[in-house]
C-alpha cells in the first residue's frame, strides 16, 4: 500500500514539474497581472535593499548577533548587515547586544532621522512610530 502511494505521489510531482515548465515564459503568474507583478517586485526589491523611501515605508530589525563593537551582525530589512555594509539611505550608527541606532536619509535632502530599534521592532516612517513585530 505504501509503495502505491509513493508511486502516485511521484507521478503527481512529475506531472506538476512538466506542466509548470511547459507554461509560457511570459506567463509569470496565474494570480497577478504583469502590472501587479511589477509593483510587487518594486516593493519587495526596495524592502530588500533597506530603502526607507520605498512604498514599504518600514524599517524592521529582525535580530542582533553581537561579539564586540566591531564584530556584529544585524538582520535589517531581512538582510544581514555588518560593520562593512554601506547603504546611501540607511546608516548604522551604533550596535549593542540589545539595540541598534540607525540614521535614515531624508527623501528631500533634509536632516537625517535617527532611530533606535530592538530586535523584532519595526519603525514606520510615515507615522514616525516604532511598533513590536513586523
Amino acid at each position: 500500500m505504501m509503495a502505491k502511494s509513493f508511486f502516485s505521489a511521484a507521478i503527481c510531482l512529475g506531472l506538476l514539474l512538466i506542466s509548470s515548465s511547459a507554461r509560457s515564459q511570459e506567463e509569470r503568474s496565474i494570480f497577478f497581472t504583469d502590472q501587479e507583478l511589477s509593483e510587487i517586485d518594486a516593493i519587495t526589491a526596495a524592502a530588500r535593499m533597506g530603502n526607507p523611501d520605498s512604498a514599504a515605508d518600514r524599517v524592521h530589525l529582525g535580530a542582533i548577533i553581537y561579539s564586540g563593537p566591531n564584530n556584529w551582525r544585524v538582520w535589517l530589512q531581512g538582510n544581514i548587515w555588518t560593520p562593512e555594509t554601506n547603504n546611501q539611505n540607511v546608516r548604522i550608527i551604533d550596535v549593542t547586544p540589545q539595540q541598534v541606532r540607525i540614521s535614515l536619509a531624508s527623501p528631500d535632502n533634509g536632516p537625517s532621522k535617527e532611530i533606535t530599534l530592538r530586535p523584532h521592532q519595526t519603525y514606520i516612517i510615515s507615522i514616525d512610530q516604532t511598533i513590536e513585530g513586523n
